[in-house]
């Protein structure tokens, strides 16, 4: 499926990410894949438009990861983050990275798989697309745009498949229990105790995805039934579902 405003395709098509405005001009380059840029005066606007933009892949997979314990209770898995932008203040957010920045033909869902595995150490069981909508980062400063994917996993978030490198920044892992997420009034009373009482910040994205993951079980299930079967890398699933995740022409939309 392809979206009529953004030219982006969904699912497990490589994503078609539009260019940059070839009117704007770099301002400062710190490396090839990151430049302030601007777009020159024009009409009631007398000042230049500065934004950032990635040149490697402007579309990241931002990814609402449910684990099951083993007496079957679910869990919404957070990071906790420390970023230099944000002055060393905890942040909670999804698992994400950007679609195509080690694969030029990786889709979204593929994305959503590798970073979620690479920064929490979980094994991807399965995965869905929570909507076919994009959205915007920071439109007003950043060419960003982000995707929202659904996985359930399994395993420990101290697994051995975790990447050193993204520890970087990761400071610590959440499990919420899935009620507080359903619940209207629980989220919200979780969401100002986590940011009044413990100083966390907490991301957009989680927001975004709570809003659009099914309340019910039922409903949760028939999600992942609705997908084609997914196009992952075979090292990143369980064993259980390598063979049938395996690409053929039947599974590509």
């Amino acid at each position: 499926m392809i979206s009529p405003i953004t030219g982006l395709r969904f699912g497990y098509i490589k994503p078609n990410i539009p260019p940059v405005q070839s009117y704007s001009r770099p301002l400062y380059e710190t490396n090839p894949n990151l430049t302030l840029r601007a777009v020159p005066p024009s009409g009631q606007r007398p000042f230049d438009w500065l934004f950032a933009h990635r040149g490697t892949s402007q579309l990241g997979a931002h990814t609402l990861t449910v684990i099951e314990d083993k007496g079957g209770k679910e869990y919404v898995h957070l990071l906790v983050t420390e970023r230099p932008t944000l002055g060393g203040k905890r942040t909670l957010e999804l698992p994400a990275g950007l679609v195509g920045d080690e694969d030029s033909d990786e889709t979204i869902l593929q994305a959503a798989c590798r970073e979620t595995t690479k920064e929490t150490g979980l094994t991807v069981d399965k995965m869905a697309m929570l909507t076919q909508a994009v959205f915007a980062e920071s439109p007003g400063s950043s060419t960003q745009l982000r995707a929202l994917a659904y996985i359930h996993a399994k395993g420990s978030p101290h697994g051995q498949d975790r990447d050193p490198d993204e520890q970087a920044f990761i400071v610590g892992h959440l499990n919420v229990p899935l009620g507080t997420f359903t619940g209207r009034q629980k989220f919200i009373d979780w969401m100002e105790t986590m940011s009044r009482d413990h100083g966390y910040l907490i991301s957009s994205d989680i927001l975004e995805a709570r809003a659009l993951m099914p309340k019910s079980t039922g409903k949760r299930k028939r999600l992942f039934r609705q997908q084609p079967k997914p196009l992952a890398p075979e090292g990143t699933l369980s064993a259980k579902n390598r063979k049938s995740m395996r690409p053929t022409k039947g599974n590509q939309l």
